[in-house]
Formats: structure tokens, C-alpha cells, sequence
């Protein structure tokens, strides 16, 4: 009788789902919008990008220095400004919506947005992570390798990394 019962659970528990499809695309990064004086929002960042550049070394060849040109990979940083109501500029719900320009005007102070990294739409993969209300900006000007907030706080250089800690 146990036995009858326990096959009858197993056979008749739901089937488990299947799992979820990878994103297409990679996910938004975290920007802070900020309005100008008259109240159109804007992003600032600086965006990074793998350039090739040729370089001239110096190496020894046949005990005579001779100046050699190399090409290297470095990265080339520029900042850059995107007004979400600029012709390029797409801004979105956290639902996927269109978000018409115009209803963005008359801001004041500094939100938190999230933009695509790669110029693209993002993924609804990652929609349901925003809260209603998030704007999801889409910009080629603002995609690259790189790409970090103008208005975050900078840590400098040399500080140790951050470390979690327990409130108390």
C-alpha cells in the first residue's frame, strides 16, 4: 500500500521546467542620469575601446640600436554625453516599452538608470530584475568595451579593495 502510494506521487508530480535560455546580449550596467538646466536628463560616462596603434621601438639588432614599429592593443578612453532625447538615444520601461522623450523633461536631481552596454535593446532576460519605474537607456554613442559612470564617486587608484562587512 506504502508502495502504491509513493509510485503514485512520482508518477503523477509535475514535470520540472525547462530551464531558462541563456541572454542574448550582455547585461545593462547601473548609470546615474542626471538633468542639465533646463531639465532634459542626461547620461555622462567614459567610454572604453580596444584601438590598434603603432608605436616606434628602440631594440639592439646586430650591436646597432634600430627603431622598429610595433603594433599594439591599447585602450583609448574618451567621456561622453547622451541627452535621452537625442535623435540616437531609445529609452525604455522595465516592462520593454518605449518611453516617449518628451514626458522626460523638467527633471531635477540624479537618477539611477540602466544602459546597454553594446548599443543594442537589452535582453528581457534582464527586464525582470528593474523595478517598476527604471528607465532603460540604448545609445550606440554610449556602447563600448568599457564603460564607467562620469557621476559615480571614483576610489582612487592605490585604495585596497572593498571589503563586505556585518552591520551590527
Amino acid at each position: 500500500m506504502l508502495l502504491l502510494s509513493l509510485l503514485s506521487l512520482v508518477l503523477t508530480a509535475p514535470a520540472p521546467e525547462p530551464p531558462a535560455r541563456p541572454p542574448k546580449g550582455p547585461a545593462p550596467v547601473v548609470m546615474i542620469c542626471k538633468a542639465d538646466k533646463d531639465g532634459r536628463p542626461f547620461l555622462q560616462a567614459f567610454v572604453s575601446r580596444l584601438e590598434l596603434k603603432s608605436k616606434t621601438v628602440p631594440i639592439l639588432k646586430d650591436g646597432k640600436v634600430v627603431d622598429v614599429v610595433q603594433n599594439v592593443t591599447v585602450y583609448v578612453t574618451e567621456q561622453k554625453q547622451v541627452y535621452l532625447d537625442d535623435k540616437d538615444a531609445a529609452v525604455y520601461g522595465a516592462d520593454g516599452k518605449k518611453v516617449d522623450p518628451k514626458t522626460l523633461r523638467n527633471w531635477t536631481g540624479f537618477t539611477a538608470v540602466l544602459l546597454s552596454v553594446d548599443g543594442k535593446e537589452v535582453d528581457p532576460f534582464y527586464l525582470p530584475l528593474a523595478s517598476r519605474g527604471t528607465l532603460i537607456v540604448v545609445s550606440p554613442a554610449l556602447a563600448g568595451d568599457r564603460i564607467e559612470d562620469a557621476f559615480a564617486p571614483k576610489r582612487p587608484p592605490d585604495a585596497p579593495p572593498e571589503m563586505p562587512h556585518e552591520e551590527k
